[in-house]
């Protein structure tokens, strides 16, 4: 499955070719933290969604747990980033090895997209299910050098 860009307007898939009308469609959260939110949201309902194709029991008992108030979760590791601009810093969070269902949310910034939370959620030879949620950098600063002062943070 290719990513989709989901902002306060709507849900379209990514597709740098269009990338003008994809990004006006959906829109910016604006916050970080709105974003990081609706991206947490989002984590949430793919991982039912993923968890299903695992084993619809571990589903089942989730949801149980989860109606009962008992909060059910997944362990979460650091994750470190791979790529040139990131490499070595931590950039999010993902599954702990071992997980029934690999995911991770992540903050990063491009170009196209500017600064941004990437989320993933992925059961291998199943399905996967990623997702780009975007929000402004503070008024004045440059989203990229924004992006690297919170990884360099978060790193130490």
């Amino acid at each position: 499955m290719s990513e989709i860009v989901v902002g306060p307007k709507g849900e379209m898939e990514w597709d740098p070719d269009n990338m003008e009308t994809v990004l006006a469609s959906t829109g910016s959260w604006v916050y970080r933290e709105r974003a990081r939110n609706q991206a947490l949201d989002w984590m949430d309902q793919h991982l039912y969604a993923a968890m299903k194709f695992k084993s619809s029991r571990i589903t089942a008992l989730l949801k149980s747990m989860n109606a009962r108030g008992i909060p059910a979760s997944i362990p979460v590791e650091r994750q470190r980033g791979t790529m040139a601009h990131n490499e070595g810093k931590v950039i999010g969070v993902r599954s702990a090895p071992g997980s029934p269902v690999f995911h991770s949310l992540r903050i990063d910034w491009d170009a196209d997209k500017g600064p941004h939370y990437n989320v993933m959620v992925q059961v291998k030879g199943f399905a996967t299910f990623k997702a780009c949620f975007r929000f402004d950098p503070p008024e004045g600063q440059d989203g990229d050098q924004w992006v690297k002062k919170m990884q360099a943070k978060w790193s130490r």
